[in-house]
């Protein structure tokens, strides 16, 4: 994969070029991106506030993505077992937790 621009926005994919391997699809924020490879794991870049970096509890349920979308500054992956993960801006969807009322609703419109 080859990227372009302001390396701290994800113009530069140098430290994570060895895991850029088997890309099925590819997503972004305004300042970061969100790979998501055959194996279904998710390779980030990018902005470490608008998602480009997660912590260690969030990619290790990043397991069989399915999909992957990304609002300004946050992501959201819906895995094979319909569970949702988010991470980027809390104030942006990157915080799922105190929304999951409305998940069925979003797993409709987003399947």
């Amino acid at each position: 994969m080859i990227a372009w621009g302001d390396g701290r926005y994800g113009g530069d994919t140098s430290t994570v070029a060895d895991q850029l391997k088997d890309v099925q699809t590819l997503s972004s924020t305004d300042l970061a991106f969100a790979a998501v490879r055959a194996n279904g794991t998710v390779v980030t870049w990018g902005d470490r506030f608008s998602g480009g970096k997660m912590d260690a509890e969030v990619k290790s349920q990043l397991v069989n993505v399915q999909k992957i979308h990304g609002s300004s500054t946050a992501f959201a992956a819906i895995l094979s077992n319909r569970k949702l993960v988010t991470w980027g801006d809390n104030e942006a969807g990157g915080q799922s937790e105190p929304k999951k009322h409305w998940l069925p609703w979003l797993f409709s419109v987003l399947l």
